[in-house]
């Protein structure tokens, strides 16, 4: 490495949420470093909107280092230390009274903790599922020789604890933390980067922090590259979130609040009827496979999480973007013959639920589409313009058009828009379509 200076910044942490991970042993809950470390790597690649996937293996190789035909040494060294042995669980149940019960007619759960339950599923089926508590300090120290990984290592390990979680359930709740201190060089974090102690009185200011600070953190990752819309991957290319309008007095509570309405959702007989709907919200599936056998998994594109502000919780939902499955692959009935193309109608649904007690963000959009927008202003000067179709709902793939509905009193055959980009007058569709619109609809 060349005898160059190592740099090193360390983050004091807590635990919001409970965590569920495998230690060493495969039953002790233990936070190590290569778990953050994947992670990282995760977000790392979520914030690249300007990169294809080979380029982007090739740079995050040089970053955290590879193996097999991608071979690299990482940059960057991460350590995860604590003064004292965390708490730990294993009755989850018990431990935080996260009492519900299941009424076998509805097959449901229901009760004042149905939400959680839900949410935190597998971690709750039965006893001896070993887990570390909420409220438990660690310090995750980050150091590298190289500047520029170090910079990128630190505004991933952002995203990670902004916007993700870490451990079993971490899309569902599980394992949040939150960065209390900060030690080290700080001189690296200049007034460019992101703050790392979230600070709002109430959820407007929260959610501005987060856009703000994701928005620098992002400019790290991709160096400021012209951003697009990317499909290939899961990724922030463009996402918006949902955080609840009031807070809570704990994790436990904010958890709930959103759980509540994804559980009776989710169990609506309607609902649960649509197997090709439900889908949406991650595979496998029981009574579902997607024709090609080899990808019978894929994450949910929506994340919750919880976010602590001083005392007070709130919880968040974000949504990914990035195409369902590959473009070539549909799902079909495991003990039937209808095949179908992963739809994100029901997720729509479900994310206007969560309007009726949440605000909206956007939580970044890609400078395409930013390009696109101001094309039309200058051209049509609207009074509205919203995005909708795939490239709003995030399960778009390459060659998607862009949808966009305006109100303008123009005529859009004058508008000198170059590229795959479809626009309508809100003034000229049914109320059926306007529907439609609204539901998936993104407000640029």
């Amino acid at each position: 490495m060349g005898g160059k200076v190592m740099k090193a910044i360390t983050f004091e942490c807590e635990t919001i949420t409970p965590m569920f991970l495998g230690g060493a042993d495969g039953r002790t809950p233990e936070l190590r470093p290569p778990s953050i470390k994947g992670l990282m790597r995760f977000w790392w690649r979520a914030m690249n909107a300007h990169l294809s996937l080979e380029e982007l293996k090739e740079e995050e190789v040089k970053i955290f280092g590879g193996s097999g035909t991608i071979e690299g040494r990482s940059r960057i060294v991460l350590r995860v230390k604590r003064d004292n042995k965390p708490e730990e669980g294993s009755d989850i149940i018990r431990d935080y009274n996260l009492n519900a019960d299941y009424n076998k007619r509805e097959r449901r759960l229901e009760g004042d903790n149905a939400g959680t339950r839900y949410l935190l599923y597998s971690t709750v089926l039965g006893s001896g599922k070993h887990y570390i508590k909420d409220k438990q300090k660690f310090t995750v120290e980050i150091k590298s020789q190289y500047l520029d990984a170090l910079k990128q290592a630190v505004a991933s390990f952002w995203a990670l604890v902004y916007l993700g979680g870490i451990g079993t359930r971490a899309r569902r709740g599980g394992g949040n933390i939150a960065i209390t201190d900060i030690k080290g060089d700080k001189n690296i974090i200049g007034e460019t980067e992101p703050d790392f102690i979230l600070t709002g009185r109430n959820c407007d200011e929260v959610a501005e922090w987060l856009t703000q600070n994701y928005n620098k953190a992002k400019s790290i990752v991709n160096k400021n590259k012209r951003t697009q819309f990317i499909s290939e991957y899961s990724n922030l290319s463009i996402s918006r979130f949902m955080i609840s309008n009031k807070s809570f007095k704990g994790w436990k509570e904010a958890l709930n609040d959103v759980g509540r309405d994804f559980v009776t959702f989710r169990t609506d007989p309607n609902n649960k009827s649509d197997i090709f709907g439900t889908a949406a919200f991650g595979l496998p599936r029981n009574h579902i496979e997607t024709s090609n056998k080899d990808l019978n998994r894929r994450s949910s594109p929506l994340i919750f999480k919880t976010l602590k502000v001083r005392k007070d919780y709130y919880w968040l939902v974000l949504r990914l973007a990035g195409g369902f499955l590959p473009e070539d692959t549909v799902l079909k009935e495991k003990y039937g013959s209808k095949l179908q193309k992963p739809s994100y109608e029901m997720l729509d649904e479900f994310w206007g639920i969560l309007k009726k007690k949440g605000s909206e963000r956007v939580l970044s959009i890609p400078d395409r589409l930013k390009e696109v927008k101001a094309r039309i202003e200058k051209e049509l000067s609207p009074e509205k313009v919203i995005l909708f179709g795939s490239k709003a709902r995030g399960d778009f793939h390459k060659k998607s058009d862009i949808d966009i509905a305006i109100e303008t009193d123009r005529r859009i055959e004058l508008a000198n828009i170059d590229g795959a980009i479809d626009i309508i007058k809100l003034s000229k569709i049914d109320k059926s379509f306007k529907d439609k619109i609204e539901k998936e609809g993104i407000v640029l």
